[in-house]
């Protein structure tokens, strides 16, 4: 019969509490779980390693096999951990190799321990934790598309508008395994039919799909298939992008939810029921995961019921992750405003789709001009309105909005023309990398050498010799001289 690692453990160290390790496989990549795993286990180690000890002058040595060990707990790595126990301890004392029993079987009591925190944690990702507005099981699982050309079944789950965003991003990354992404493109605006010129949906749309395939980005709209978030889907399909396109509507919006209502994790089709309507809007087929936010409303009032789930978990996403994001707007009516304001108050790049009207237009005006002037046609602005309410309530939003990009310089007006040679992914970039006044966004060294590798990813040889420029003169970087050669 094989002997265990364990006893191998135990007939070299004497008695010995140690417990032999399960049969888990390694995981092809680190799951996010477990980042909360510490450096226990090589610090007891290294603390032993350091006592002075013949003991621990020789187990010095063991320090790399166990780091081996806590990245890959594998029976295999524990075999060889005891055999180097038994070849380092073969000249010590029996006391001493109790003392280093003692001392192995505690560094693994305590990564059980936190495997056991790590399992924990994994359970509160799982959909089936979720809950609605209600507080009743959620509904999740995989939604099928009928029009033809469609993507593969696009995950869903109906969340609470109140659910715990963090949570929401552990499901996102260890049960729906979506790939991290190294920049979020968030896009809002209008939820109305767009009639853009063609060539501003030409270069909106390869700007778009260029900027998220070479930076490995995740877009994130509004979800349903109406304005802005069916023009990024329709682009997302028709440039054929491998990018993780993510939904974030409102649950009582969604025409046809009932479709959705009581599934418990498998494939439902949908069906387009109805056009889209100030009730409510079918979800854009072309979207690869679709968060359906339950605010308890339903049609016509639960309209803008995601905007602040949204927010945060586009927030939480990036801080913790600790990667960029910009906001791109398209259209839009005084809604749209809100989620500018909210943008602009958590430092987030904002790059204005002028010639798409409605809220950017009015913005790039009112930035020009110090002019509130609604537009009859919508083409410049809002159209006007009757309610003398409503209209300061819009002029306010704008002056704030106003105020906030003059002190954070966060506002980029982007306007196509035809024959126009700059390029939107271009826009996006700089809009990440610097502000409106040309200087880095990133006031940490580390962090901006992030947003210098996007630079690279994008391949603009101007933008890496620009943020070269700027960082030398923030950061005071010192540009090495070259070495002088010897007189001959």
């Amino acid at each position: 019969m094989t002997e265990s690692p364990a006893s191998r453990l135990s007939s070299v160290a004497g008695r010995s509490s140690l417990n032999p390790p399960g049969a888990e496989s390694p995981a092809s990549r680190r799951s996010p779980a477990a980042s909360i795993a510490g450096s226990g286990s090589a610090l007891s180690l290294g603390a032993l390693s350091r006592s002075g000890s013949d003991v621990g002058a020789r187990l010095s040595g063991l320090l790399p096999g166990l780091r081996i060990l806590r990245r890959s707990p594998s029976e295999r790595a524990y075999s060889q951990l005891g055999e180097s126990v038994g070849s380092q301890l073969s000249e010590v004392s029996q006391a001493a190799k109790s003392l280093a029993a003692t001392r192995i079987a505690a560094i693994w009591r305590a990564h059980m321990a936190v495997r056991r925190m790590q399992l924990a944690l994994i359970e509160t990702y799982k959909p089936s934790s979720f809950h609605t507005k209600k507080g009743e099981p959620t509904d999740y699982g995989s939604v099928l598309f009928e029009q033809h050309g469609a993507r593969e079944p696009a995950k869903y789950i109906r969340l609470s508008d109140d659910s715990d965003v963090d949570r929401v991003v552990g499901l996102i990354r260890t049960v729906w395994d979506v790939p991290d992404a190294q920049v979020v493109i968030s896009l809002t605006g209008g939820a109305q039919e767009l009639k853009l010129k063609p060539h501003v949906l030409d270069v909106f749309n390869r700007g778009l799909v260029r900027a998220a395939q070479q930076t490995n980005a995740w877009i994130i709209t509004g979800g349903t298939d109406t304005g802005v978030m069916k023009l990024v889907g329709e682009a997302v399909r028709d440039y054929q992008a491998d990018v993780p396109c993510i939904g974030v509507s409102t649950w009582g919006v969604v025409n046809g939810r009932e479709q959705l209502s009581g599934n418990r994790g498998t494939e439902e089709f949908y069906l387009k029921t109805k056009p889209a309507g100030p009730e409510g809007a079918s979800l854009e087929p072309n979207h690869t995961h679709f968060l359906l936010v339950d605010s308890g409303k339903e049609k016509s009032n639960a309209w803008g019921g995601e905007i602040n789930f949204r927010t945060r978990f586009e927030q939480t996403y990036c801080r913790r992750n600790k990667v960029p994001m910009v906001l791109v707007v398209v259209a839009g009516g005084p809604g749209t405003l809100h989620s500018i304001e909210n943008a602009a108050q958590n430092h987030v790049p904002i790059v204005l789709i002028t010639d798409s009207g409605g809220a950017p237009a009015i913005i790039a005006h009112f930035l020009k001009t110090d002019r509130f002037d609604p537009d009859p046609t919508g083409e410049r602005g809002f159209k006007p309105t009757s309610n003398k309410h409503d209209l300061l309530k819009w002029q306010d939003s704008v002056r704030r909005i106003k105020a906030l990009h003059v002190k954070f310089k966060v506002l980029t007006s982007f306007e196509t023309r035809q024959g126009e040679t700059r390029n939107f992914d271009l826009v996006l970039l700089k809009a990440i990398l610097f502000d409106t006044d040309g200087n880095l966004r990133q006031t940490d060294l580390h962090e901006s050498k992030k947003t210098l590798h996007l630079a690279i990813l994008w391949g603009r040889q101007e933008i890496v010799s620009q943020w070269i420029e700027k960082s030398t003169a923030m950061f005071a970087v010192p540009v090495p001289s070259a070495p002088s050669l010897p007189t001959p």
